[in-house]
């Protein structure tokens, strides 16, 4: 995930005004101006302060052919922390690849507390790993948060990734989930690989698995704010 917020989009609040008077014959002999009305001034609105208390994320990849469909199911319970009265529409954005990577999104759905919500695509101007300038492709959407309250965020998304020379790289996107307020209380990642396939993580990663197979891995983060991603490679077996 990370699942990522990208902007705080709250409607200006702004003070109504009207002037009250006593009743005069219409037309008045001797016309009043009446003071103009004072321009309206945006109300101050506090700033939502919005926390990943835990996902979970399934990545499940099977063999097409030359191809490998990658089946991400992720939950996540993102908590706000503001007063029970607060509540606003939240931008949010999920990045799903970097731009110029091989592979293509099959479909991409994400729904809040059980609502299907509508999603856009999305382009982020980022830094990967190395700090270096990049950009990110992914899909962005509207969520509602009530102050007090958990929602329960659930993104479902697949992509065909083509085995060139019987391998291709797949990347998961931690580094997104830092953004919210404070850590991420607690974060699982599993990635399963069907038959035909194998895994391959690198060596020089410093986030390790949890647990490690030929064809299975896991993570487990808590109370962290990822400085890395989850990079692995599906390889082609015979």
């Amino acid at each position: 995930m990370r699942f990522t917020r990208i902007m705080l989009l709250l409607p200006a609040l702004l003070a109504m005004h009207c002037a009250l008077g006593d009743i005069a014959p219409y037309p008045s002999p001797h016309p009043v101006p009446l003071p103009s009305p004072a321009p309206a001034q945006p109300k101050a609105v506090a700033q939502a302060v919005v926390s990943m208390e835990k996902a979970d994320v399934r990545i499940r990849v099977t063999r097409q052919g030359n191809r490998a469909i990658a089946d991400v199911y992720a939950k996540f319970f993102m908590l706000c922390h503001n007063a029970p009265e607060y509540t606003a529409p939240f931008d949010t954005a999920f990045p799903v690849n970097y731009a110029g990577q091989p592979g293509s999104t099959r479909f991409f759905h994400v729904t809040v507390d059980g609502t299907l919500c509508h999603t856009d695509p999305f382009v982020w101007h980022t830094t990967d790993e190395r700090q270096q300038a990049a950009t990110a492709n992914g899909y962005s959407w509207m969520m509602p948060i009530h102050g007090g309250k958990q929602a329960l965020v659930i993104v479902h998304y697949a992509c065909a990734l083509p085995l060139t020379h019987g391998q291709a790289p797949f990347m998961y996107f931690l580094r997104s989930g830092a953004t919210w307020d404070g850590v991420i209380g607690q974060e699982s990642v599993l990635v399963q690989l069907g038959k035909g396939m194998s895994l391959a993580l690198p060596s020089s990663a410093k986030l390790k698995p949890l647990r490690k197979s030929a064809r299975d891995a896991s993570w487990k983060l808590v109370q962290v704010k990822p400085t890395e991603d989850i990079h692995f490679t599906i390889l082609r077996s015979r």
